[in-house]
C-alpha cells in the first residue's frame, strides 16, 4: 500500500511538471477570456501566474484588478491556471483553476473582485483549464472533464483528455464537445456520450488550437498549421471533409472565433490575424501583429466580442494584447511590463513585537496579497481593515484586544484574493 501511495504521489509531481511545461513559464500573453459587460468589454489573463483583469475604457486599455494566488503549496499549485468569464441575473462572475482548486468571484464592480467560493476536489484531480457547457462552468483536468452548478458542485463528466486546455471546447448548446490532437478534432456527443464524428485537421507543431463552432449556420471552422478549414456539421457522423480551405502564409495556425450572427470570421497564425467571409473563406482584410503595439508580437489567442461599435477583436500577441476594431485597425494595446515579469511575492507577516499587554499598540506588516485589496486582520474577536498598496502590502497598528492573558493567532485576509496567513501573538 505505502509503495503505491509513493507511486501516485510521483505521478502527481510529475503532472506539475508537464502542466508547467504545457503552459509555460515565460511572461507572454498567449491566451484569455473576453465578455460583453454592460456595453463595455472586459478581458482578462492568467498567463502572468496572476490573475489580471482589463476593461477597454474610452478606447484605452485599463488594468483594474489583479488576483495574485497563494504559493505556499509544495505540490506547484501556485499559479492560476485558466479563466472563464459568465454572466448570471445581471452579474459578473470569474472562476479561476489552480491545481486541485476552483474559485469563483463576482467580479461585477471590476475594481473591487469578491471571492465567492472556493472548492478543493479531493480525488486527486489536477484543473489545467475551464470551458462551458451551455451555462455551466466545466473543469478540464487530468481526470477528465467535470460538470459544476453555480454552488461549485459536480453534477456532470465526461472521460475526456487533453494536455492543452484550449484544445477542447463546447457548442453553444452544450450538444457537442470539439476536441483537438493528433491530425484530428473529434467531435464527442455529449448526449449519446460518445465521438460521432473526426474532422481532419493538419498538425505539424506541438501548440493549441481552438475550434470554432458556428451552430446558427450548422458550420466548424479549424486553423491547422497550412489553412483555415470549414466543416459544414449539423450533428451528421463519420469522418467529414472540409468544404472550403483558405492556405494561410504562416506555419501555425492557432486560434479562430467569430459571431454566430456574424458575416466574417477571424484566426490567428502567429504572424497576423486575418479576417475572412464565413461563406467562402476569402480574406477580406488582414494586420501583421509582430510589430504592432510592442515589439516580437506572435499572434496566438483571441476573442471575438460583439459590440454597438461592431466586431472588437482581442488578441493575446505575446508581447502584448492588443484590442482591434472589426476593420482590424488597432484601438490600443497593454503591454508586458518589467513590473508584471517580477517574480510574485509569497505571503509573509511580521510584527514589531510577538506579546504585549491588553490596550498596547503593536506594529503588524504583510505581504504577498493582491494589489489594494482590502485586508481583514481578526485579532482575538476584534476585526481591523486596511488596504495593501501597489504591491500587494501593508502596514497596520493595531490595539491588543482587552482578554484574558491568552496565546492566540493574528489572522490576514485578502478580500478578493482569498489569500490567508496567520501569525503567533502572546497576549499578557
Amino acid at each position: 500500500m505505502t509503495k503505491k501511495l509513493f507511486l501516485f504521489f510521483l505521478i502527481i509531481l510529475a503532472t506539475v511538471f508537464i502542466l508547467k511545461e504545457v503552459r509555460g513559464e515565460s511572461k507572454s500573453y498567449y491566451f484569455g477570456d473576453a465578455i460583453n459587460y454592460n456595453n463595455r468589454l472586459i478581458f482578462g489573463t492568467v498567463n502572468s501566474g496572476d490573475f489580471e483583469l482589463f476593461a477597454l475604457i474610452d478606447k484605452k486599455i485599463t488594468k483594474t484588478a489583479e488576483i495574485k494566488p497563494v504559493k505556499n503549496n509544495f505540490l506547484g499549485e501556485d499559479n492560476f491556471s485558466d479563466l472563464q468569464f459568465m454572466i448570471r441575473d445581471g452579474e459578473l462572475y470569474l472562476y479561476l483553476t489552480k491545481g486541485r482548486f476552483l474559485y469563483k468571484y463576482d467580479v461585477s464592480n471590476i475594481y473591487n473582485p469578491k471571492l465567492e467560493k472556493r472548492v478543493k476536489n479531493n480525488i486527486w484531480d489536477w484543473f489545467n483549464g475551464l470551458t462551458m457547457e451551455d451555462d455551466r462552468i466545466v473543469t478540464i483536468g487530468i481526470k477528465g472533464l467535470k460538470v459544476w452548478n453555480d454552488d461549485l458542485q459536480i453534477i456532470n463528466g465526461y472521460d475526456l483528455k487533453n494536455e492543452y486546455q484550449y484544445d477542447i471546447n463546447f457548442s453553444k448548446n452544450g450538444r457537442y464537445i470539439f476536441n483537438s490532437g493528433d491530425n484530428i478534432v473529434n467531435v464527442f456527443d455529449a448526449y449519446l456520450r460518445q465521438i460521432v464524428a473526426e474532422l481532419p485537421i493538419v498538425i505539424n507543431k506541438d501548440h493549441f488550437r481552438k475550434v470554432y463552432n458556428d451552430s446558427l449556420n450548422k458550420a466548424v471552422y479549424a486553423v491547422d498549421d497550412q489553412s483555415l478549414k470549414k466543416f459544414n456539421f449539423s450533428g451528421q457522423a463519420g469522418v467529414l471533409k472540409s468544404v472550403k480551405e483558405f492556405k494561410h502564409i504562416s506555419t501555425s495556425g492557432y486560434d479562430v472565433d467569430g459571431l454566430d450572427t456574424g458575416e466574417f470570421v477571424y484566426f490567428s497564425d502567429g504572424i497576423g490575424i486575418v479576417k475572412a467571409d464565413k461563406i467562402n473563406l476569402e480574406p477580406i482584410d488582414w494586420v501583421y501583429t509582430s510589430d504592432l503595439g510592442a515589439q516580437g508580437g506572435w499572434a496566438q489567442g483571441l476573442e471575438v466580442i460583439d459590440s454597438l461599435e461592431g466586431d472588437k477583436i482581442i488578441v493575446f500577441n505575446t508581447s502584448c494584447i492588443l484590442v482591434l476594431d472589426d476593420k482590424l485597425d488597432l484601438i490600443d494595446y497593454y503591454k508586458i511590463s518589467e513590473k508584471d515579469e517580477e517574480p510574485p511575492e509569497d505571503l509573509w507577516l511580521s510584527l514589531d513585537k510577538n506579546r504585549a499587554a491588553a490596550g498596547s499598540l503593536i506594529s503588524l506588516r504583510g505581504g504577498g496579497y493582491g494589489l489594494k485589496e482590502k485586508i481583514i486582520i481578526t485579532f482575538a474577536g476584534k476585526e481591523y481593515i486596511v488596504q495593501a498598496d501597489d504591491k500587494g502590502r501593508f502596514s497596520a497598528m493595531i490595539t491588543v484586544p482587552s482578554v484574558l492573558p491568552v496565546r492566540t493567532d493574528i489572522k490576514v485576509s485578502g478580500q478578493y484574493s482569498g489569500s490567508n496567513y496567520s501569525i503567533a501573538f502572546s497576549i499578557e
